[in-house]
């Protein structure tokens, strides 16, 4: 089998450590300490594609058993199988940096991918894998951009504890691409501080998902003020939304009112909340209101079979 003139010059000058007692024979197979095919690598035998660096281990066809693989170099403890990456292998596409664990097709396990230097799974982030798109920064799990802060981002869905944002990660945001699910939280744009970010602009404390809002997601449809929380689609569990813009301390969801959540359907007025097409149904049968505005505290809602009890109805 032909020998790549760097690999058998590599061989020759014997730089690698994985190299050390290796004689090249006609066939181009490697004997002695080192083991090292050309063509497979089988067994426990470490085989370079390019040069092997440190305590790695490389075959240049598939990665087979504890063999670990480069595909250019292999840089500290990283292991790296060209094609996919099986058991504890780790692959990186470029280089190999860090302590990081990379498969060249789907992340494994426990794996980590980089594409270009980064740390990133090409199809899909799967279990505790980080992924950046561009480049890993320190012990950062990267968003589709730079990574900034403690982020962490998976290419295509954000599963399990991944966190994604779209644009930019800052500070200890968590960001999936296309749904929020369970504890992550998503802007749209950039993610500010430790706000979680509607689709607008994350002013102060709001939490923002992009389809639904899921769990303790928050989000605002135009832009979230003070401390509302505002869904884009439902209201979910303990979500606050404003229809337009949410003013004071009121909650507003766009379409229904589940759970804890207080509705307006015009504005959303200081500590009032104020629905505006209610009707007498809704209410307590002890209370009667004719007008649609009113301005007391209405754990508003047209959740069929639930009475609501109103404290000191004021009739403008």
């Amino acid at each position: 089998m032909w020998v790549p003139d760097l690999v058998r010059r590599r061989l020759d000058e014997r730089e690698s450590r994985c190299m050390r007692g290796v004689t090249l024979g006609d066939a181009g197979e490697a004997h002695g300490g080192c083991r090292v095919p050309v063509g497979e690598a089988h067994g426990e035998c470490r085989v370079p594609v390019g040069e092997a660096l440190g305590e790695c281990r490389v075959p240049v066809g598939e990665a087979l058993g504890e063999c670990r693989v480069p595909v250019g170099e292999a840089l500290g403890e990283c292991r790296v199988p060209v094609g996919e990456a099986l058991g504890e292998c780790r692959v990186p596409v470029g280089e190999a940096l860090g302590e990081c664990r990379v498969p060249v097709g789907e992340a494994l396990g426990e794996c980590r991918v980089p594409v270009g230097e980064a740390l990133v799974p090409v199809g899909e982030a799967l279990g505790e894998c980080r992924v950046p798109v561009g480049e890993a920064l320190g012990e950062c799990r990267v968003p589709v951009g730079e990574a900034l802060g403690e982020c962490r981002v998976p290419v295509g869905e954000a599963l399990g504890e991944c966190r994604v944002p779209v644009g930019e990660a800052l500070g200890e945001c968590r960001v999936p691409v296309g749904e929020a699910v369970g504890e992550c939280r998503v802007p749209v744009g950039e993610a500010l501080g430790e706000c979680r970010v509607p689709v607008g602009e994350a002013l102060g404390e709001c939490r923002v998902p992009v389809g639904e809002a899921l769990g303790e997601c928050r989000v605002p449809v135009g832009e979230a003020l003070g401390e509302c929380r505002v869904p884009v689609g439902e209201a979910l569990g303990e979500c606050r939304v404003p229809v337009g813009e949410a003013l004071g301390e009121c909650r507003v969801p766009v379409g229904e009112a589940l759970g804890e959540c207080r509705v307006p359907v015009g504005e959303a007025l200081g500590e009032c909340r104020v629905p505006v097409g209610v009707g007498q149904s809704s209410l307590n049968d002890s209370t009667r209101v004719e007008r649609e505005l009113v301005l007391v505290k209405i754990p508003a809602s047209v959740t069929s079979g639930q009475v609501f009890l109103l404290s000191s109805p004021v009739k403008t």
